[in-house]
């Protein structure tokens, strides 16, 4: 297994707690599907976070 494998099929446990058989017996494309989606959130994770800290910027500026 390839190292990005084994951080994908980390992520995966994670996110969405399948096992190890579970991933196993996923095909290549759904597989594929599956880093799509945790891709995806990840980015909206990050966006997320962007915007609350914008926003605990501007509180603590106008508190000033």
């Amino acid at each position: 297994m390839e190292q990005w494998e084994a951080i994908h099929e980390g992520f995966l446990r994670y996110y969405f707690s399948l096992s190890s058989t579970e991933i196993d017996s996923l095909s290549d494309d759904e597989f594929a599907r599956q880093i799509a989606l945790l891709e995806y959130i990840r980015d909206e994770e990050r966006k997320q976070t962007a915007v609350n800290v914008s926003q605990s910027g501007a509180s603590t500026a106008i508190s000033f």
